[in-house]
């Protein structure tokens, strides 16, 4: 097998346990926090699971550019819902951490200034 294979066959496989590990820890806190960043960030990484599996199919099958052509649309589904999602989650996700971080601010604010009489 030349080197090439080897090597592309080393990244799709630690790409799918990549994202299985992601999968598995945003599954845990999805379930532990039920907020819906992890959710969101939890389905798109189910979709980026289903495009990496499509796109690796070429390198265990032969196909023709017609059949090529076709599994290559039908991964660009997952693909998009995956970069769509994976913002939305991301971003869902840093909203609420900058909710908590103020908090904890004025908690903290409030702590300090009750303890020297202010307040």
């Amino acid at each position: 097998m030349p080197v090439y294979m080897i090597l592309s066959w080393i990244f799709i496989i630690a790409g799918l346990v990549c994202t299985v590990v992601v999968l598995a820890l945003q599954w845990r806190a999805w379930r532990r926090f039920r907020h819906v960043s992890f959710g969101l960030l939890t389905i798109s990484s189910i979709a980026v699971l289903i495009n990496q599996v499509l796109m690796a199919i070429p390198y265990m099958y032969t196909l023709d550019a017609t059949a090529l052509a076709s599994l290559m649309a039908l991964a660009a589904i997952p693909f998009a819902h995956a970069l769509v999602l994976g913002v939305w989650g991301t971003w869902s996700l840093f909203r609420v951490y900058g909710r908590v971080v103020e908090e904890n601010g004025r908690l903290r604010e409030t702590l300090e200034g009750g303890g020297r009489g202010e307040g």
